[in-house]
């Protein structure tokens, strides 16, 4: 229900000819350009309610001249997705992106970390070596547990950006402490 075909035309006109001023950036996949929809007919326009992204698959070369095309609508909850990607990035010092012939390695990032990130026993496996252990596996679990909630695949079951601050502040706040306490005794 919340697919929408789009024709050339229509994205030519979303993404205002595919302006320079349109183009978010390149990855793996190609150009990523901004688009404007009227949230109520979802017809294009310049600019309009709600924002649609254009992603012109991969260089054309991997696909023998052939044009592709992918169009999503943006919501709150495709950024909670993006952010426990950067987050699961942060955690496991692996990158997302990098190979350019690597396309959705965002995906295989998320897929290798899944079975730990749901298991707290395993989560400390991903974490990234160089921080050495010298990181709170209580304050890890937690961080590795709102990275699993990020990730839902259902985006109503993803937490608000409201939550993961708040989850955030939580992991942040038992080291502050600590440091006090730490402060405290050598002041002593």
């Amino acid at each position: 229900s919340n697919l929408k075909s789009f024709t050339f035309n229509d994205l030519k006109n979303a993404t205002r000819n595919f302006r320079a001023d349109s183009l978010l950036g390149e990855g793996g996949f190609g150009y990523v350009f901004k688009g404007w929809i009227d949230e109520t007919t979802f017809a294009p326009c310049k600019p309009g309610s709600g924002m649609v992204v254009a992603v012109k698959k991969l260089k054309p070369e991997s696909f023998q001249g052939h044009r592709e095309w992918l169009v999503c609508h943006l919501t709150p909850k495709n950024d909670v997705y993006s952010f426990g990607v950067v987050l699961l990035e942060l955690l496991s010092g692996k990158r997302a992106t990098g190979d350019e012939n690597a396309g959705g390695a965002d995906e295989k990032l998320v897929e290798w970390a899944k079975p730990f990130l749901s298991d707290s026993r395993r989560v400390l496996r991903i974490m990234d070596i160089r921080l050495g252990g010298q990181y709170s596996k209580k304050g890890a679990q937690t961080a590795a547990s709102l990275v699993l909630r990020c990730l839902d695949v259902d985006p109503k079951l993803r937490p608000t950006m409201d939550e993961v601050l708040a989850t955030l502040q939580l992991v942040q706040a038992p080291k502050d402490v600590m440091k006090s306490t730490q402060q405290i005794k050598q002041s002593r």
